[in-house]
Order: structure tokens, then C-alpha cells, then sequence
């Protein structure tokens, strides 16, 4: 597949095929020297979740990413808040990235056929991605890991209740608020309130 691919492009000096393994791989290394490319990929579905994750900080180096994901992953990948699949992913993602679903592809179009529906997933690299220290994302995830409850019962282990509620309040945000309610942007107002209490 890999001698297919450069010998038909081989004429097209702003195309190149790497083959190696993706998580081992000096992505930002390549990018110092091959600047803006588009990357494209058939991901492997069980780790599609890292790979992507790893792009994300980088993906402003890009002119975009797009690949081929398990549908469900797709639609975490997508999720925009007061949904289902909207999760601490979503955020990650969303912090760097416009996810967008260009199109679901059943697995009658596969050989062999799986037992899941794929779809192939577009990222656009954000003009203004949020750039937060790895503390806050960490706090996403405290954040989410009770996303059905209120904000202030999932942040319980970390920061007092009577905190959170007040820094709700200053943050503009309602006291009953849940974590998949909340934009990315709006969790960072949350935790750099937190931090200032």
C-alpha cells in the first residue's frame, strides 16, 4: 500500500507518505521541518482515542487532521456541550480543535465486516486555541467523573463545596450546573476562579 502511494504521487512534491507507528512517532519533530501539512489517517480503533489526543496539542502546526474512527469515538470526538457524548475528550479536543463528522460509513463497506459503523472525522485547528496547563485538564476530568451530578459533588474531592458554589457565582455560572453543560471556555473561567479563592 505504502509503494502504491508514492509512486502515485510521486510527482506531487507537497505530498509524502509516513509509515511508521504513530505513537512512537516525533510528530512535533516532523512538523519543525515539514510546516503545515495536512494529516490523514485510518485509525487503528484501539488506540484512535491516544492518537488523536496526542495531535491535538499540535494541530495548530496543521492545516488539519482528518481520519477514519469508530462512529461512537467520532461522536465523543464531535460532542459539543448538553449532549450525551460530551465528555472530558470532548474538552480536550475542543480546546484545540472544530471537530465535525463529514460522513458515517456502515460496515457492509468493510472486509471483513465489523460489528460497529465507522465515520471519517475533520478537525480544524483553532485560530484561538486555549492554552491552559495541564492542571486544568486535569481538572476536566475530576470535573466529569460524576458528569450527571452537579459540578459541585464531582469536585468534592478536590475543592470544598462552599468554594465551588462561589466561584460559580462569580464565574457567571449557575450553582446547580453540571460538568457536560459547561464550554470549554467556561470550565477554564471555573478553575482560574478556583485558583484565585
Amino acid at each position: 500500500c505504502v509503494a502504491i502511494l508514492r509512486e502515485k504521487f510521486s510527482g506531487n512534491s507537497n505530498f509524502r507518505v509516513v509509515n511508521q507507528d504513530i505513537l512512537k512517532f516525533p510528530m512535533d519533530e516532523w512538523l519543525e521541518t515539514n510546516p503545515k501539512p495536512w494529516l490523514a489517517g485510518n485509525l487503528p480503533y484501539n488506540i484512535s482515542t491516544g492518537i488523536v489526543a496526542n495531535v491535538m496539542p499540535l494541530l495548530k502546526k496543521t492545516l488539519g487532521f482528518m481520519c477514519m474512527v469508530q462512529l461512537e469515538v467520532a461522536e465523543r470526538f464531535c460532542a459539543e456541550p448538553h449532549t450525551r457524548s460530551y465528555g472530558s475528550l470532548s474538552v480536550w479536543i475542543r480546546a484545540h480543535a472544530a471537530g465535525k463528522i463529514i460522513r458515517k460509513i456502515g460496515p457492509e463497506h468493510f472486509t471483513p465486516r465489523p460489528n460497529v459503523d465507522s465515520a471519517t472525522v475533520l478537525f480544524s485547528p483553532r485560530t484561538d486555541p486555549i492554552e491552559a496547563p495541564p492542571e486544568f485538564f486535569e481538572f476536566v476530568q475530576c470535573a466529569f467523573s460524576q458528569k450527571r451530578k452537579v459540578i459541585t459533588n464531582s469536585l468534592s474531592s478536590r475543592f470544598e463545596k462552599t468554594k465551588v458554589l462561589k466561584a460559580l457565582e462569580r464565574s457567571g455560572l449557575s450553582p446547580n450546573a453540571r460538568a457536560e453543560e459547561l464550554s470549554p471556555e467556561e470550565l477554564l473561567l471555573l478553575y482560574e476562579t478556583l485558583l484565585e479563592n
